[in-house]
């Protein structure tokens, strides 16, 4: 019989492949391929070096040996690159290894895409990085999710509360209740994923960017009089129209694979 030999990894190795996580520019199944680890565990990694990073900082009375404090020291430098991601795409893209999770932010009258992020995890952060930066361009009476957990988590719910902000989440299984972005799915989707096979993170993330800024400033909409959603967000913006188009915020995940 064959035994499977667990192999054992030093604090340097984990601490290469989980800087590479933090990092966001590979999946996790480029990175499982590249260290010959398993991608849960690289995962598991990323988590332990977030969590641990600030007592390395801790107790400056201890000595460290030159090794570990270049380790440290690029570790600090690296962790404000850590761009924080929610989104899963629960359909799938053309990505040729792994999984990247896309996040969005929508006004719901005006359609217009206030903020997006990107990740290789499914971590709250991500979730909470695209959140801050929408509520630095318009604060809404009313913010729609669905049930996932890093939206009905403490942090979440808790700066949208922070802002007296009210709560509103769809039920399960109920598509329909977020129609708006199932909608945005469908043409991120069919108008840009689908007709792309990314290669990498960055690629995926030049592509969508170019993506939702062709979604706000050029793609008309029908149902918006053949106007585009910048044109229409702007309008409301300013009161030129009775309906405000900030009164209600959507948001949901979405996988790219």
């Amino acid at each position: 019989m064959v035994r499977n030999i667990r192999r054992g990894h030093n604090g340097a190795f984990k601490a290469k492949g989980a800087l590479e996580a933090v990092k966001g520019e590979k999946t996790l199944a480029q990175l499982s391929s590249e260290f010959g680890v398993h991608a849960n565990q690289i995962g598991l990694w990323r988590k332990q070096l977030i969590k641990e990073l600030p007592s390395l900082f801790a107790d400056r009375g201890k000595k460290r040996d030159k090794q570990q404090d270049e380790l440290i020291s690029e570790l600090y430098r690296q962790i404000g690159q850590l761009k924080v991601e929610v989104d899963w795409l629960k359909k799938k893209s053309h990505m040729l290894h792994g999984f990247v999770y896309l996040v969005a932010i929508m006004d719901w009258y005006s359609r217009f895409v206030l903020e997006w992020e990107i990740a290789t995890t499914l971590d709250i952060p991500f979730c909470l990085s695209a959140l801050e930066k929408a509520l630095e361009v318009s604060t809404p009476e009313i913010f729609n999710t669905d049930q996932g957990g890093q939206f009905t988590s403490r942090e979440f719910t808790g700066r949208l509360e922070k802002e007296d902000i009210r709560i509103s989440m769809d039920g399960r299984g109920r598509v329909y209740d977020n129609i708006f972005v199932e909608r945005l799915w469908r043409s991120v989707k069919y108008e840009e994923v689908y007709l792309h096979h990314y290669q990498t993170v960055s690629e995926a993330r030049s592509g969508l960017a170019r993506y939702f800024l062709f979604y706000n400033m050029e793609r008309v909409h029908e149902s918006l009089g053949y106007q585009t959603p910048y044109e229409v967000y702007v309008k409301e913006r300013v009161n030129i129209n009775p309906v405000r188009a900030s009164t209600i915020h959507l948001i949901q995940p979405y996988f790219l694979s």
